[in-house]
């Protein structure tokens, strides 16, 4: 019996490539998974001690708006940031951004999340809402130019997503 190889992506050229730059900018997952599971350590006990009536930080809005928009749009948001960008590229076999555009996107979200703790609410309005926008349109784009038509919904309810944020 003939056995079949399907390789998952090109052995010739995997072979050929040689990784450039920090490895933690060269996948979309890593920060932002990193990211989210910063969120839930740090954040989740700073809203309890917050809750508890200790004021380390002068959130930018009410604690618990604060807290429950930190947990919808800096925590689950990432996560789902981090798997599209990861997903985009298999789906896509196109590269998603990585690198010096990656680390934007990450000081981007790093940024929302450092103004939420005390700088203006129009800061952390502006810094926050930035970010989803960005990555719907980078997502729609990657799977528009791959005529990934099946994924492009998940675009539109990031887009949904972002419009929420700047609710």
């Amino acid at each position: 019996m003939k056995s079949v190889s399907l390789p998952l992506f090109s052995e010739a050229k995997a072979a050929t490539e040689k990784p450039q730059g920090w490895p933690f900018l060269r996948l979309g997952f890593r920060p932002f998974y990193v990211g989210a599971a910063l969120v839930a350590a740090l954040l989740v006990p700073l809203w309890l001690l917050l809750f508890l009536g200790h004021t380390v930080v002068t959130p930018a809005v009410p604690g618990l708006l604060w807290h429950a928009h930190e947990m919808l749009f800096g925590f689950a948001a990432t996560v789902v940031i981090g798997f599209l960008m990861t997903a985009g590229k298999n789906w896509t076999g196109l590269a998603t951004p990585r690198g010096p555009l990656l680390g934007a996107l990450a000081l981007l979200w790093l940024a929302a999340r450092v103004a939420a703790l005390g700088s203006s609410p129009w800061l952390y309005a502006a810094l926050d809402f930035a970010l989803l926008p960005i990555i719907a349109l980078i997502f729609a784009r990657l799977l528009l130019r791959a005529r990934n038509h099946r994924n492009l919904p998940l675009a539109g309810i990031l887009s949904l997503l972002a419009l929420a944020n700047g609710v």
